[in-house]
């Protein structure tokens, strides 16, 4: 099973020879043991659901006692988008809020929408809603659009959610993911001192905003 939230997004991986882990996988008797998809480690590569989670293993990994020079290099996300319930599901386990807090320290952002808040008060549902700002060019000019309606940020910022957005440039074939502020009447992104502000005629409008050059 894929984990990623999108597999054209952008996730950092390592490989790394891991020790044989018997705790926190699963006994798949004869000397065989199963290091899920979806699993968080810490930084020795023990099994962490909690504070101390650091990586998410990337696939399926079996591990065979009996084979001393069985090639160990597994997969691990050390940074971007995964999908909270994919990743769950593939592991077994539900993540602990210590958890998903600690992996998001490091940069790897569990998403679907339904990803508990870790931010303090405001209440709400809580969240991540990724949204892609899109930069084209034509002579003279450039246009930055969202993929999500007014509406949608709308209801995403109504409910408690966190707005993730995601710049992709499809010209250069680059993105770059960042937390930025949106400003809620009359959209807006915010990052350091550099301000765009976004308009839409409609609620299920996709705000845009054109530069002269």
């Amino acid at each position: 099973m894929n984990i990623l939230w999108n597999p054209n997004e952008a996730v950092d991986f390592i490989e790394m020879p891991l020790p044989l882990i018997t705790e926190g996988t699963q006994d798949m008797g004869d000397g065989v043991w199963w290091l899920r998809a979806g699993t968080p480690l810490d930084e020795y590569f023990a099994v962490a659901n909690d504070e101390d989670a650091k990586y998410v293993v990337a696939e399926d990994f079996y591990f065979i006692s009996s084979k001393p020079d069985q090639a160990k290099a597994v997969p691990l996300i050390t940074a971007g988008y995964v999908d909270i319930n994919k990743a769950e599901q593939a592991a077994g386990i539900t993540y602990s809020q210590d958890c998903i807090d600690a992996l998001a320290d490091e940069g790897i952002v569990l998403v679907d929408g339904t990803l508990p808040s870790s931010g303090g008060g405001g209440g709400g549902g809580g969240g991540v809603l990724v949204v892609h700002v899109i930069r084209t060019f034509t002579d003279g000019s450039e246009t930055y659009t969202l993929d999500k309606t007014w509406q949608e940020l709308a209801d995403a910022l109504n409910s408690g959610k966190t707005l993730s957005l995601v710049y992709w440039d499809p010209n250069e074939n680059i993105g770059n993911s960042y937390f930025w502020t949106i400003f809620y009447l009359g959209v807006g992104l915010y990052k350091s001192d550099w301000q765009l502000n976004l308009e839409t005629d409609s609620p299920d409008g996709y705000p845009t905003a054109t530069i002269e050059f």
